[in-house]
């Protein structure tokens, strides 16, 4: 048995397989970056969207306010 493991027959396998492991492990928190790297881009599109579309909002209503403050004047 002590041959075997000093000619590399049953360590190779072992070390093959422990690379392995190790690579789908780092390929699971590559992926976990990824997605949330990927979540965090959507949000901060998300939230400029909804900032764009509230300052238009803003925007129509002043110049709602301005023309009606012009036609009638207090």
């Amino acid at each position: 048995m002590t041959e075997k493991l000093q000619k590399g027959v049953f360590f190779p396998p072992l070390l093959v397989f422990s690379f392995f492991l190790h690579l789908k492990r780092n390929l699971a928190g590559i992926l976990l970056l990824l997605l949330s790297f990927l979540v965090n881009h959507c949000v901060i599109q998300a939230c400029t969207i909804i900032s764009r579309v509230l300052v238009l909002i803003c925007e129509y209503i002043c110049s709602v306010l301005l023309a009606v403050s012009v036609v009638f004047p207090v």
